[in-house]
């Protein structure tokens, strides 16, 4: 009998749907089983508890990660756990749950389901595979910045703006465009049976 891949998908903040939507086509690109890992951070400091919204996120990223697995038919396990140590329960819960490697979400430069932190301090220790999915940064470039500013520039882009104002074209003359269309096929039969007393 042949094991089924395994991979981890770790949360700790901000549910981002285009972020577990990746990792579930990943999953299920190699036909693997999702092991989604929810980890709530508890203060260390004697009193203290998990924050409420913390512990809520945890339940909406079970949640969305449950509806884009069954979406795409993709086997999953789900876990939530209470840490004071996020990196070190990982680390641990990954052999524990027998996966075979971390699967970590970058959006350009920052992290996304986990901070940029945590996921540097992974990717520093090394102590097992990690599978980088790369998705494009939220924030804008310079460049496109500059080429929305400037469409002239961009020959590509001053047609793409150009086919924009025709889309925000006013109701009147959407009524002019449309009396011209008609007007040019007032010879055709089936207007001369509907114009026809």
């Amino acid at each position: 009998m042949t094991r089924t891949t395994r991979f981890l998908l770790p949360f700790t903040h901000k549910v981002e749907m285009h972020a577990i939507e990746a990792a579930v086509l990943l999953a299920a690109s190699h036909q693997a089983t999702l092991v989604s890992l929810s980890l709530i951070s508890v203060p260390q400091v004697r009193g203290k508890a998990a924050r409420l919204e913390h512990i809520q996120q945890s339940k909406d990223f079970l949640e969305a990660v449950q509806h884009k697995a069954l979406r795409h038919q993709v086997p999953l396990e789900c876990s939530e756990v209470f840490t004071g140590n996020v990196v070190q329960s990982m680390l641990v819960l990954v052999d524990q749950l027998e996966c075979d490697g971390i699967l970590l979400v970058l959006h350009g430069q920052s992290g996304s389901l986990l901070s940029a932190e945590t996921i540097g301090q992974l990717m520093a220790m090394r102590s097992c595979p990690l599978h980088l999915i790369h998705l494009p940064s939220r924030e804008s470039s310079w460049v496109s910045r500059l080429r929305l500013r400037f469409p002239h520039w961009w020959p590509r882009h001053q047609q793409r703006a150009g086919e924009q104002v025709q889309r925000q074209l006013a109701p009147e003359e959407w009524q002019v465009d449309q009396e011209v269309a008609l007007s040019q096929y007032s010879g055709s039969p089936d207007l001369a049976r509907t114009n026809s007393p």
